[in-house]
């Protein structure tokens, strides 16, 4: 199976092998279908199937990472696009760990793309990354940027509320990359 990083999941994000990868694909599955680089990749005609089925059916990350695990086994000639950072992700992980990885072809991470957005407003001691669910075990120490990846629920954005009061005044700048 072909692993192919797609960066943020928008066609600007891909990089011209990724591109070529996914022309010539036979079969191609998309972690979601509901992200820019899906419309886009419709309206060039590339057919793909996604993994949103999975995400819908499934009560935890454990289990979807199962779901999808089953699913791909089926698929050994496939190529999969994945966003984020591929060294990162854990379905990534879970195909190597079984032998079905074969080429990876990276892509532009989450973190590295909101950097790169929030290019001149990094504090000169430069910049904390990491995904918003592992803030509180991160051991950040404020000091610096801090750049927070995949913050994905209200819930969420709620409990990071609080944690960043102990490090950032209320009126501190914040940059929204989405």
């Amino acid at each position: 199976m072909k692993i192919i990083g797609i960066g943020i999941g928008a066609k600007q994000s891909l990089s011209l092998g990724a591109w070529e990868q996914i022309q010539s694909a036979e079969q191609l599955v998309l972690q979601t279908g509901s992200i820019p680089l899906a419309d886009w990749l419709r309206e060039q005609g590339v057919r793909f199937e996604t993994l949103d089925a999975f995400y819908e059916q499934a009560e935890d990350f454990e289990e979807l990472l199962a779901l999808a695990l089953a699913h791909l086994r089926q698929m050994p000639g496939a190529t999969l696009c994945l966003m984020g950072e591929l060294s990162q992700h854990k379905l990534a992980a879970a195909l190597a760990a079984e032998g079905l990885a074969g080429e990876i072809l990276p892509g532009v991470g989450f973190g590295q793309a909101a950097l790169d957005l929030c290019a001149g407003a990094v504090c000169p001691a430069g910049a904390f990354l990491c995904p918003a669910s592992e803030f509180e075990q991160s051991g950040f120490t404020g000091g610096s940027s801090l750049v927070l990846t995949e913050l994905d629920s209200p819930y969420l954005a709620a409990e990071l509320f609080s944690a960043l009061a102990r490090f950032y005044p209320a009126d501190a700048p914040c940059h929204l990359v989405h």
